[in-house]
């Protein structure tokens, strides 16, 4: 028989070993878990700051996309006013020629300064408007040869100068026949001012000619008016049976 303290021996021995063993492994199973730890929290953090990046990339976008939309609102109330001041001054100045006609015709003298001042009044609203509707797409046709209501008044730009510089190849709606008759419209109503009642027969016809052709030609603006208005916002309030003011 073996002695038994071979077996004692082989025991220790492989106690030992066993001992050793788990002496080598333990600490490298440990660094082994404490680095997959700190790779599950590394890619969490990395996770967090992607989410977070995004979070704020889209909060970006939407502060970014609000103020275009607020840009956009005010550029197209500022368009909306200067439309409507376009078709109340065109109204303004045929209202105040056609006034002033029907007085003249119907007996009622006008006295030439009351028309000058008058009309210099009409006159300088309706040259800022036009002034501002060229960034609206109003143009004139044939510019350098187009003078707008060229009655000198102090401190008015000429229109004429600004128009004069503008490409023809600009799109929009063609004002200068609407120009030309308001400009004959004035001159001839200025004529019967001048002559004071009863005005020539001639000179009548001529006046409601010039006249009527002045309401047939702003048709046409206030028509882009209305279009452009309800292009970019609610429909604009019209007069009776449906007419536009």
């Amino acid at each position: 028989m073996p002695d038994p303290s071979i077996f004692t021996i082989i025991g220790t021995l492989g106690g030992a070993a066993l001992g050793a063993t788990a002496a080598l492994t333990a600490p490298l199973l440990l660094h082994r878990r404490q680095a997959r730890e700190r790779l599950e929290q590394e890619a969490r953090l990395t996770q967090r700051e992607r989410e977070q990046a995004q979070r704020e990339e889209e909060w970006r976008r939407r502060e970014l996309q609000l103020e275009i939309d607020r840009d956009n609102d005010r550029n197209r109330e500022a368009m909306t006013r200067r439309l409507i001041k376009m078709r109340a001054t065109t109204r303004d100045f045929q209202e105040f020629l056609t006034k002033t006609f029907m007085t003249i015709a119907d007996g009622g003298a006008v006295g030439l300064d009351d028309f000058e001042t008058g009309l210099d009044g009409v006159h300088a609203a309706l040259n800022s408007a036009f002034d501002e509707a060229l960034l609206d797409g109003l143009w004139f046709a044939h510019a350098r040869e187009a003078r707008f209501l060229t009655h000198p008044m102090p401190g008015t730009t000429p229109l004429h100068g600004v128009l004069a510089a503008m490409d023809s190849k600009d799109t929009g709606v063609n004002a200068t026949d609407l120009v030309g008759k308001l400009m004959e419209a004035s001159s001839l109503v200025r004529q019967c001012a001048e002559e004071g009642p009863p005005i020539p027969d001639e000179l009548r016809t001529e006046t409601e000619r010039a006249l009527f052709g002045s309401f047939t030609a702003r048709e046409a603006l206030v028509a882009y008016i209305q279009e452009r208005l309800g292009a970019h916002g609610p429909e604009t309030p019209k007069g009776p049976a449906g007419t536009t003011t």
